[in-house]
């Protein structure tokens, strides 16, 4: 089925949180470390394709409680307990601006490619035009131009 997805938020969020969990319970490592373990396997599995998504706000937010479930775990925030501090506190982003980020870098790279494919495509049409002109020429038909 074109344009839909097939994960619900909540089937996303057990996706998600499995290997969180998994990673909380075997590893004794720096927070730090453990932090970017988290960031290189989970905050890849939460964000995939959301650049090219149409999220509502409720569920961008959803994405955001669950990568702050991150941070709460790792550093022993209680759940009624902000995060934002934290992030900030550890030069990182916190998943809006992620998700922001990541739709900026994936309308650069459309915009590229449509300007590749534009300047393609002109010279194509230079082409075409030219071939034309040529066979017009041949046929002494070049007073139709």
């Amino acid at each position: 089925m074109v344009g839909s997805c097939y994960l619900t938020l909540p089937q996303l969020n057990s996706h998600f949180l499995l290997p969180v969990t998994l990673f909380m319970l075997k590893l004794s490592l720096d927070e730090t470390l453990h932090l970017s373990l988290q960031e290189s396997y989970c905050l890849p599995v939460l964000t995939y394709a959301v650049a090219a998504l149409s999220l509502s706000v409720r569920q961008e937010n959803e994405l955001n409680a669950c990568w702050n479930s991150v941070y709460k775990k790792l550093f022993g925030f209680h759940k009624w307990e902000s995060v934002k501090y934290c992030i900030y506190g550890l030069n990182r982003l916190d998943l809006h601006s992620i998700i922001r980020l990541r739709r900026a870098v994936f309308t650069g790279i459309l915009c590229r490619q449509l300007a590749r494919y534009c300047v393609i495509f002109s010279g194509v049409l230079s082409l075409i035009l030219r071939l034309t002109m040529t066979f017009y020429l041949h046929l002494g038909c070049i007073a139709m131009w």
